[in-house]
């Protein structure tokens, strides 16, 4: 008998006939992948799925080709078809999620058209691939047991994604072991138990259960009721709806080790809105739970060195206790087609899932996240938390897709809560010009202004005095702004003018108290955001937040224009927006208006805007998950025409600079992530205009080298202005 293999270690891997070391047979590797992956499949019932893709996956490797491939050094050859073809002769829907498992496990999940010229290829290796009979005996493929929603095609969408996860991470595991042993994966973690004792303790020695009086005591009765329901709910979808300051970090925390302990759940998910919220959650975390147990999976995640390894090949499966990471990095990935994406995507299942500021998910893309989420809470065995202040009024969609379907809040009474939560009053003040702030803000001696453009920003900011007076913008490097915040925080400690004049960004988790707020006309849920910044601590009797209308010359985002309408009509019929009846209503106003909205203009405005969920429906009559197709086209962000310019403004950032220029260093993930605190984010024309004071390393990276092209206040100049873009 032939010795067929999967995978030879040779002392030289550059010489294809180097000494042999040791091999992997086709059997061997098969069996061990259907196992992990069938392992990794059973908390949410599609072992027996993930077993029969684990043991047929590779079987094209019996072929002449490929052991002429890997013994000889030979042409590549397709060993992913063969499997799919074998699986298809089932001609039923288990055949057909199995098969684009498997025809995809190297090149990522693809659409009927690619998969259907997979199935009907002429292999060369058709006649000697059947050997694979001898050892491997791929068993019956059974029927699907999931529950489906009012939209089958999602369902079985979302099924051969965790399917496909589960043979993607369990082939990529047991590979890596064979080809390099022990890989420092085996990091004995500690158990949610002992992560829940080290939680309790961490409130018992700072007494936040014993709150006697005022905002103490209701953030004593908000974490008393998240320990207590953690404990007694079942699995499902939760709102947890925390007034601004009510503790709303530790008590999700607390709810979720809780559940997870009482439910046997794997790990916890805390999905923030932006990279800037993750650094502040990620430092709380470590501190209660220790620095071993927690990751931090963004784009700009830096390790020290000693855990670079642990850490970095975490990212891969995410195969730790507590996970942080952005919407887009975990809403992209249920999505994605690729393989290094989808990899992880399985140890979602079992999982408490936290959605801070779950009002920020993109509209454009919301009714596929709702629909993902139900799937993970019905079919994969997760608890989802949706957690903020403004609570978005999910219940109908969530119902529209899954019927029957049931939201439980956490809190006892969210009405009473942010009525004894009230620090701020809200009022209007009509239009008012640039002038007419500036001169507003040089009266207050602490004072905060968010505006929805730069070009306000800035111009706003030159009108202040220049005693105490800060600027906070996109434009400036994270390092700059996290330096003017700290002068903020300085300034507003001791008692200092600190004027401030900032976009949207500051609204992202930046925890600041001011006595008086001022905001331009937004979305409720940003004014509720700003005046979260007024009277934080409740100090004060008088905190102020004024809302105003800003001239129109200011050219403000199409996606922004809607909320503020809405946000205005909503603020005509209600005595206060801050309370829950003015939000609710504005959320349920804003997406009926979205579903009627005329979808000519762009696809602007609408829940799925790239109907998403419709087309599933539509082509799984003709076999089509559309996997390459929608991978495409659900995109938070797209970045295709970003460019990066590194702003050397200090000492450190001068030496990395002349370090670029040299050469002698290799401009990998890594290195961006080293240098992205100095780094601004700009768009095509943003770039062209600044071009000729710009040193242009390569298409991704530029240095600035006119550095008079950089305002030590306000940041990179230009000569025309346009919206506030959030980088995530």
């Amino acid at each position: 008998m032939r010795n067929y293999a999967a995978h030879i270690l040779r002392e030289d891997s550059e010489d294809c006939l180097s000494k042999v070391i040791k091999i992997q047979t086709i059997k061997e590797h098969s069996e061990e992948v259907a196992y992990r992956a069938g392992e990794f499949a059973k908390c949410f019932n599609g072992n027996e799925f993930a077993t029969i893709c684990g043991l047929s996956h590779d079987i094209g490797k019996y072929s002449d080709g490929f052991q002429k491939r890997i013994w000889e050094g030979a042409p590549k050859v397709d060993h992913s078809s063969a499997g799919a073809q074998e699986l298809m002769k089932l001609k039923n829907m288990s055949g057909l999620i199995c098969a684009y498992c498997v025809a995809g496990h190297h090149s990522g999940l693809m659409d009927y058209r690619e998969l259907y010229h997979r199935l009907n290829k002429e292999l060369v290796n058709k006649l000697d691939y059947g050997s694979y009979q001898r050892d491997i005996v791929i068993p019956t493929v059974p029927r699907w047991k999931g529950e489906l929603g009012k939209n089958p095609g999602f369902s079985i969408f979302f099924f051969t994604r965790m399917l496909f996860s589960c043979l993607v991470d369990a082939d990529y595991l047991d590979t890596e072991l064979f080809m390099k042993g022990d890989v420092s994966r085996n990091i004995p973690f500690d158990s949610m138990s002992i992560l829940k004792a080290r939680i309790d303790d961490y409130i018992y020695k700072n007494g936040y259960l014993s709150g006697k009086s005022g905002i103490n005591r209701l953030r004593s009765e908000i974490l008393e009721r998240c320990i207590e329901r953690g404990k007694s709910f079942d699995k499902g979808i939760y709102t947890l709806t925390v007034p601004t300051g009510g503790g709303k970090t530790i008590s999700s925390l607390a709810f979720a080790l809780n559940h997870a302990v009482k439910h046997a759940q794997n790990r916890i998910i805390y999905v923030v809105p932006y990279c800037a919220i993750i650094d502040q959650t990620v430092e709380v975390f470590n501190r209660i739970l220790g620095s071993g147990n927690v990751l931090a999976h963004y784009s700009e995640a830096d390790y020290e060195e000693d855990e670079e390894t642990t850490k970095k090949l975490a990212t891969e499966n995410w195969d730790m206790p507590i996970i942080v990471t952005t919407a887009v990095q975990f809403f992209e990935s249920l999505f994605a087609n690729k393989t290094s994406k989808c990899r992880k995507v399985h140890n979602i299942a079992n999982s408490v899932i936290v959605f801070d500021e779950a009002q920020s998910i993109p509209r454009d893309y919301l009714d596929p996240c709702v629909c993902a989420i139900s799937e993970l809470a019905v079919n994969y065995n997760t608890t989802s938390v949706l957690c903020t202040a403004t609570q978005p009024a999910l219940d109908t969609r969530f119902s529209k897709y899954y019927p029957g379907i049931e939201i439980k809040e956490i809190s006892d009474d969210p009405e009473k809560l942010f009525k004894a939560f009230k620090r701020v009053s809200y009022q209007f003040i009509g239009c008012m010009t640039d002038e007419k702030i500036g001169e507003e803000l040089a009266l207050n001696r602490q004072v905060l202004c968010i505006v929805s453009t730069r070009a306000q920003a800035k111009r706003i900011f030159e009108l202040l005095p220049n005693e105490g007076r800060v600027h906070l913008s996109t434009l400036m490097t994270p390092e700059h702004r996290k330096r003017a915040i700290k002068v903020i925080r300085r300034r507003l400690n001791e008692g200092d003018v600190c004027r401030v004049v900032s976009t949207s960004l500051i609204e992202a988790g930046i925890d600041l108290d001011f006595p008086v707020v001022y905001r331009s006309m937004a979305g409720l849920d940003s004014l509720i955001q700003a005046g979260g910044r007024c009277n934080r601590e409740g100090l004060r009797n008088d905190g102020v937040t004024y809302i105003f209308e800003s001239d129109s010359k200011y050219r403000v985002p199409a996606v922004l224009k809607r909320p503020a309408e809405v946000a205005r009509m909503v603020m005509d019929n209600a005595n206060d927006i801050g309370e829950l009846s003015a939000i609710k209503k504005y959320f349920l106003s804003l997406y009926e208006i979205e579903e009627d909205v005329d979808t000519s203009f762009e696809n602007r405005g609408v829940l799925d805007k790239n109907k998403i969920i419709r087309r599933l429906d539509e082509r799984i009559k003709q076999n089509d998950l559309l996997f390459e197709t929608i991978a495409k086209s659900f995109r938070f962000i797209t970045d295709d025409n970003v460019r990066v310019i590194f702003v050397p403004e200090d000492d450190e950032s001068r030496k990395i600079a002349e370090i670029i220029k040299s050469g002698r260093v290799e401009l990998d993930r890594k290195f961006f992530r080293k240098i992205s605190k100095y780094c601004v984010n700009v768009y095509e024309r943003q770039y062209k205009d600044i071009l000729p004071s710009l040193y242009v390393v390569d298409e991704g990276l530029a240095i600035l080298e006119l550095l008079e092209e950089y305002d030590l206040e306000t940041g990179l100049k230009f000569h025309f202005e346009g919206g506030e873009g959030m980088f995530f």
